[in-house]
């Protein structure tokens, strides 16, 4: 099964994932909210029978302006964006979202595309069944 998911924002950075409150170090409030809200995208499309016990590869594309817009004024050309420390919070999200685990997850690929419109298309292949 192939899966398609379209996200109008971009998940928190890897440093804002966790917060200490106690003592005891927890998600935060802000990495809450985002995996419910991948959770809610994935319930809108309504996926089921989705199959679980298989080898998945992920496929991002974030779309954004990468140009820092007073190139070439500016010190760097491209906007100073990690891509990989972005997508820890979403992949969790959406293997919750999914009931796979992320250990299931074998190949990643990750591109930007220049557009005027911030979002992620992500989409999700299943490269081995694990039924077979």
């Amino acid at each position: 099964m192939n899966l398609v998911l379209k996200i109008d924002r971009y998940p928190p950075s890897v440093n804002r994932l966790y917060s200490v409150v106690r003592g005891r170090k927890i998600l935060s409030q802000e990495a809450r909210a985002y995996k419910r809200y991948i959770k809610l995208l994935l319930a809108e499309q309504m996926i089921q029978n989705f199959e679980t016990s298989g080898k998945f590869r992920f496929h991002y594309v974030l779309f954004g302006r990468w140009i820092n817009k007073g190139w070439p004024k500016t010190k760097t050309k491209f906007r100073r964006f990690d891509i990989s420390n972005r997508l820890k919070c979403l992949e969790d999200a959406i293997c919750e979202g999914l009931g796979i685990d992320d250990s299931q997850v074998f190949q990643i690929e990750i591109e930007k595309r220049e557009d005027e419109r911030e979002r992620i298309e992500v989409r999700i292949l299943c490269v081995e069944s694990g039924t077979a």
